[in-house]
């Protein structure tokens, strides 16, 4: 099987490994925040930061998978590809945690590893896999709205978006993961079909808007710590980043605010900048894994770095440290087994494809027996 040799935009690629730093950071602000409340006020208050950074990244992901979807097929080799990485590192993982530790061995934790798109042990990759299956039915949708009801719906998107990332329960779940891709995918595609659209925007304007967005979210989580510290409510506290959730309108204005700066920068090429890109899934897929995680932050978060001064300046080299040393193992990865996984795939899915669509011939089939 041929890799993908389109040259791709490293404007765009610089900003997926950005994004994934984004995301590793506030992997840190999650653990220190649920295991360590309040040893150090200050400390505290930086690590909810790092989780609004957090969604801020995933969003980022999230937009720049729509912004090529838009306009592109669906190939079945290109799914069997993410599920190879899937499975290899979900896998190796299970191997590697059961090693360290035998409590781990269980049929949940090996269900969860062998199946991990059914069982959600990677959110994102199963959010990503149902808009890939969806995309061509949005995309239809897409090209055929007239750009004023587009600007509507839209529009009716984002007053949801408001809604539940505003008021607690409000549209219970509505916007959770595949729901919140879909929001997206509709309004990048407005950016990308409306005529000018992207033209109109100003690099300049577009830093100051997402710089004062930022300080605004910023200002109210630090208004909802300080409230909590006077009122002594772990609670309240505790919701010191409710404002910086993946559904909330600070964290998509500030990714799509992002993005759109990156797109409108003069497009460059730079080869060590695309090849590190490539490896943010598996760097995703390699320090988030629902066995290993814990292990990780464990070992490199300790008592004396979060009550260290210098815990934002330490924190940032530990997500240095884990962001190239995952990239170096799936570089590894990508040289070895995918190359190999390569070769499986190209005699296989001859015989795949052919099995597929037998299968949905015979599902339409079986509908016309029943209902026709």
């Amino acid at each position: 099987m041929k890799e993908n040799n389109k040259i791709r935009n490293s404007n765009i690629e610089l900003l997926r490994i950005i994004a994934i730093l984004f995301i590793i950071l506030s992997h840190i602000g999650i653990f220190v925040t649920h295991n360590y409340l309040l040893i150090n006020k200050t400390n505290y208050f930086i690590s909810k930061t790092f989780t609004l950074l957090g969604e801020v990244g995933t969003n980022i992901f999230i937009i720049i998978s729509s912004w090529f979807l838009i306009d592109s097929k669906i190939k079945t080799k290109k799914i069997l590809v993410f599920f190879g990485e899937v499975w290899f590192y979900s896998i190796l993982l299970l191997f590697i945690s059961i090693f360290f530790d035998t409590n781990l061995l269980s049929v949940k934790n090996i269900l969860y590893s062998i199946f991990p798109t059914i069982f959600g042990s990677y959110w994102f990759f199963t959010c990503y896999i149902l808009l890939l299956f969806f995309s061509p039915f949005y995309n239809n949708i897409i090209n055929r709205f007239e750009i004023t009801k587009y600007k509507q719906l839209v529009f009716l998107l984002t007053l949801l978006l408001i809604i539940e990332g505003t008021i607690p329960q409000s549209l219970p779940n509505f916007f959770n993961g595949f729901v919140m891709f879909s929001f997206i995918y509709f309004c990048v595609g407005y950016i990308k079909k409306a005529p000018n659209l992207l033209v109109r925007f100003k690099i300049n304007r577009l830093i100051t808007i997402t710089t004062i967005i930022f300080v605004i979210e910023l200002f109210i989580s630090l208004l909802i710590f300080v409230i909590g510290l006077l009122l002594d409510n772990s609670t309240i506290i505790s919701n010191t980043s409710y404002f910086g959730k993946i559904n909330s309108l600070f964290s998509f204005s500030i990714a799509i605010n992002l993005f759109l700066i990156f797109i409108k920068i003069k497009p460059f090429y730079n080869n060590m900048i695309n090849t590190i890109s490539s490896t943010t899934l598996g760097v995703y897929l390699l320090h988030d894994n629902f066995m290993i995680k814990d292990i990780l932050w464990n070992n490199l978060i300790s008592l004396t770095i979060i009550k260290s001064p210098f815990f934002f300046p330490l924190s940032i080299a530990i997500i240095v440290i884990v962001f190239f040393t995952c990239s170096i193992i799936d570089l590894i990865r990508k040289n070895t087994f995918e190359k190999i996984y390569f070769v499986v795939i190209d005699k296989v899915y001859p015989i795949l494809d052919l099995v597929i669509k037998k299968i949905k011939l015979a599902f339409f089939k079986l509908l016309d027996v029943i209902y026709f």
